[in-house]
């Protein structure tokens, strides 16, 4: 692995100017995915990307390799933030072993310069929000938000629930159905994958919160306080029942990763688990005040 990580040491400093280079082009925001990238520099970023995930499957720590990536000015001042206090992140027990003492949360999902939607897939979002110093929600932050803004009656709430029945709402995290584990922050935080074996099957989730085979991969997938609840506080929060998906068995070896997203359509709001990496949705961000 030492040569993986020589490897993507080189590869990351030509990546770092390249990417400079690229965003400096004045028909930058065209390039919608890597496959509208000038030839020259798509070569370059698919090495790179390959060097990482390499990284990332034997668990070594890549922040110390990759160099800083440019911060791209912030542009909220034209979106109205929704502020939270207190969130808690809960294990396995039901101890809290996160705080979050003040967060701010988009008022909206991103837009474009004309005021369209954004669109990315997971590994886009992650990189646009940390150019920008924010933070994509994980999915058990999601869940924390959901419950924080209903109990207090939030009008932002509102706004977030019509996101979900609009489109997919992107989430930080992911399963990988190999390992039998589930990451809330890929790559950037090496250790933070706890242990998930997820059932086969597709359930609403009302009728598998008390089931054993259940119980535990609910838990490193929402870290909330009392999973049994979970059906009905997110039933509360957004007003139709919670319905997960997971990846089908024939599915599971071929592509083990999957993005966790979240959408309200159909009357449920589904906790897709089985999205492909490629799947392309909206997505709002949070910071730390």
């Amino acid at each position: 692995m030492i040569q993986i990580d020589l490897l993507l040491e080189g590869l990351a400093n030509r990546y770092a100017a390249a990417r400079d280079q690229l965003q400096a082009h004045p028909e930058f925001s065209e390039y919608a995915t890597i496959k509208d990238i000038p030839a020259d520099l798509q070569t370059l970023v698919e090495q790179y990307q390959t060097a990482r995930q390499n990284l990332l499957q034997e668990r070594i720590p890549i922040e110390s390799i990759v160099p800083a990536r440019r911060r791209v000015p912030a542009n909220h001042t034209a979106t109205e933030q929704i502020l939270l206090s207190d969130i808690v992140l809960y294990d396995a027990k039901g101890k809290p072993m996160r705080r979050y003492e003040n967060l701010s949360l988009d008022g909206e999902a991103a837009r474009d310069e004309s005021g369209n939607y954004v669109q990315k897939t997971q590994d886009e979002w992650l990189v646009h929000w940390g150019q920008r110093g924010r933070t994509l929600p994980s999915l058990p932050l999601w869940y924390a938000i959901f419950e924080q803004l209903h109990e207090r009656q939030h009008p932002g709430l509102a706004g977030i629930v019509k996101d979900l029945k609009e489109h997919w709402l992107a989430t930080s995290t992911r399963q990988d159905y190999q390992r039998n584990e589930v990451t809330h922050n890929p790559g950037f935080f090496p250790g933070e994958y706890l242990p998930c074996s997820l059932p086969s099957g597709n359930h609403w989730l009302r009728d598998i919160g008390g089931k054993k085979e259940w119980k535990s991969p609910l838990q490193s997938l929402l870290l909330c306080k009392d999973v049994e609840r979970a059906a009905s506080v997110l039933q509360e929060a957004i007003g139709v029942p919670p319905y997960i998906w997971t990846a089908a068995d024939g599915t599971r070896s071929s592509h083990p990763e999957r993005a966790a997203w979240l959408d309200a359509y159909y009357n449920r709001l589904n906790l897709n688990c089985g999205n492909f990496l490629f799947d392309r949705g909206r997505s709002r961000s949070v910071a730390r005040e």
